[in-house]
């Protein structure tokens, strides 16, 4: 999988969580802008540093809980 600019956020939630690079080119995208914020915030690199790995370990578990699709598209056709 590529870490193309052109992918769009809502195709890395596409991505199956068995795609051993899709949480790679997701990390290479948002790292330094999530690395920067925290820095900018608390002044502290150490723990800036410590809150990117905070946020990127629960997208990781976040994706490991996702339903699969067809779960999803059935719940929300029956929503309508």
């Amino acid at each position: 999988m590529d870490a193309s600019p052109h992918r769009t956020d809502a195709r890395y939630w596409l991505i199956p969580p068995s795609d051993p690079g899709a949480f790679a080119a997701f990390y290479r995208r948002y790292e330094r802008a999530m690395l920067a914020y925290f820095q900018r915030r608390t002044h502290d690199a150490e723990l800036a540093a410590d809150l990117t790995a905070e946020v990127f370990a629960a997208a990781l578990e976040a994706a490991a809980l996702r339903l699969p699709t067809t779960v999803v598209s059935q719940a929300s056709a029956s929503m309508r």
